[in-house]
C-alpha cells in the first residue's frame, strides 16, 4: 500500500525497482542521479524515505556520491548521509539564477572529475523541473550534449515514463540561456528599462480583476528577488491591500534591503486590455532592470501563491519586445479545491474561473529599451 502510494505522488517520474528498493530515483547518466526530496516522518509513507536512499547510495556508490539540494524551501545536515551536501538553492517551479547555474555546474564537474567512481545525485522537492533545469545546464556544461534541446530530450527520457521533463517555460528558457553563455563566453551584463506590461487576451470580468506584478532579482542578489511594483486593474479603493502586499514580499523571500517602489499603481484599461504603463506612473530610473526579471499576473483576491501566470528572463538575453503566448508562460497546474482551507475556497473557484482562460487566448507583451545613462 506504501509502494502504490509514492508511485501515486511520483507521478510518471522513473522509479528506481531493483534490489528491493522502489524509489523516486532514476540514473540520467552513470555519474548523474536525479530524485526526489529525501523526506523522514510522515512524508516518508509517500516520499523518498532518507533511510532508504542513503542505503541504496551507501550500496552503490559508499565514499563516492555527493548530494546537491536545489530546495530553498528545505534543508537537511549533511550528517544524516554521512557526505558532503552542497545547497544551491531557488523557488519552486522558478527560474534559477544564471551565476547559480554556473556555479553549479563547476561543482558538479570539479566532483566528478576527481575520480571516474564519484556520482553527483542532483534533487529539489519532486526532482523534476529544478533538478532537470540544472541537470540538463550540466549536460550541456560536461559537452554529453551539444545541446539545450538535446539535454532536455534525455533528461525527459531518462526520468520521465512519458517524456514530460522540464515542463515550465521559463526554467527551458533558462537552460537555453546557459547553452548560449557556453557557445559564446563571457557577456557584458545589460540593463534594461522597463517601459510597458501589457495583458490581453482575458474576458472583462478577468481583465477588470487584474494585479500585475513586476519583480527584479539582480547580479550579486543569490536566489532571493524583490518585488519593483504591485500594479492593479481595479478602483483605488479595490488596490492590493497591506496583508497583499506583505504576502507577495514573503513569496518572493524578499531581503530586508527591498523596496517596493509603489504598490498603489494603476493599470490603463482599455478593450480588455490591461496595461502597465511604466513611463506614466515613474521616473525612467525606477525601472531599471539587470539580471533576472519576472512579470507576474494573478487576481486581486488572490495571493501571489495562486497566480494565473508568470514569465522569467534575463536581461542578458530579452529582446527589447517580446509577446508571450499560452505556452511560453508559466502557469500553475496544481492547485486543487482539496488542498485549500473552506476560507480559501471563494478565492479558489474565482481562480479557477480566469485560470480556465490561460488555456485560450492570454498574451503578455513585454516593452523594454536599452539603459542609456548619458
Amino acid at each position: 500500500m506504501i509502494s502504490g502510494m509514492r508511485g501515486i505522488v511520483s507521478g510518471k517520474a522513473r522509479r528506481y525497482k531493483q534490489g528491493g528498493f522502489d524509489l523516486d530515483l532514476a540514473y540520467i547518466t552513470e555519474q548523474v542521479i536525479a530524485m526526489s526530496y529525501p523526506f523522514e516522518g510522515r512524508r516518508e509513507y509517500y516520499r523518498n524515505p532518507l533511510s532508504s536512499v542513503k542505503r541504496l547510495l551507501d550500496g552503490q556508490h559508499k565514499g563516492h556520491y555527493k548530494l546537491f539540494n536545489l530546495c530553498s524551501e528545505r534543508q537537511y545536515e549533511a550528517s544524516k548521509f554521512g557526505v558532503e551536501v552542497a545547497c544551491f538553492p531557488f523557488e519552486d517551479h522558478q527560474a534559477p539564477p544564471l551565476p547559480l547555474v554556473a556555479q553549479f555546474c563547476l561543482e558538479v564537474a570539479a566532483w566528478l572529475g576527481k575520480d571516474p567512481q564519484n556520482v553527483a545525485v542532483v534533487h529539489c522537492k519532486a526532482g523534476k523541473g529544478r533538478t532537470g533545469t540544472m541537470i540538463c545546464s550540466y549536460l550541456v556544461h560536461a559537452g554529453i550534449c551539444k545541446t539545450a534541446d538535446e539535454a532536455l530530450d534525455l533528461y525527459a527520457a531518462k526520468r520521465t515514463t512519458d517524456g514530460n521533463g522540464v515542463t515550465n517555460p521559463s526554467q527551458r528558457r533558462y537552460v537555453q540561456y546557459y547553452a548560449d553563455l557556453r557557445k559564446e563566453g563571457p557577456v557584458v551584463p545589460k540593463r534594461l528599462q522597463l517601459r510597458r506590461v501589457t495583458v490581453t487576451g482575458l474576458p472583462p470580468s478577468d481583465t477588470n480583476d487584474l494585479i500585475v506584478g513586476v519583480w527584479s532579482r539582480p547580479p550579486g542578489a543569490g536566489w532571493k528577488s524583490h518585488l519593483m511594483c504591485l500594479a492593479a486593474a481595479r478602483p483605488q479603493s479595490h488596490q492590493p491591500s497591506s496583508q497583499q502586499v506583505a504576502d507577495a514580499k514573503i513569496a518572493a523571500s524578499r531581503s530586508s534591503q527591498a523596496s517596493l517602489h509603489d504598490h498603489k499603481q494603476q493599470l490603463l484599461l482599455a478593450n480588455n486590455t490591461a496595461v502597465l504603463d511604466c513611463d506614466r506612473i515613474a521616473p525612467a530610473e525606477q525601472w531599471l532592470l539587470e539580471g533576472d526579471v519576472k512579470v507576474e499576473i494573478f487576481q486581486s483576491e488572490a495571493t501571489p501563491k495562486h497566480s494565473l501566470a508568470w514569465t522569467w528572463f534575463s536581461t542578458i538575453f530579452a529582446p527589447t519586445q517580446q509577446t508571450l503566448s499560452v505556452k511560453d508562460l508559466d502557469h500553475s497546474k496544481s492547485l486543487s479545491a482539496g488542498s485549500l482551507t473552506p476560507c480559501m475556497y471563494r478565492v479558489w473557484t474565482k481562480w479557477l474561473k480566469m485560470a480556465r482562460s490561460v488555456q485560450e487566448d492570454l498574451q503578455l507583451k513585454i516593452e523594454l529599451t536599452e539603459f542609456n545613462p548619458g
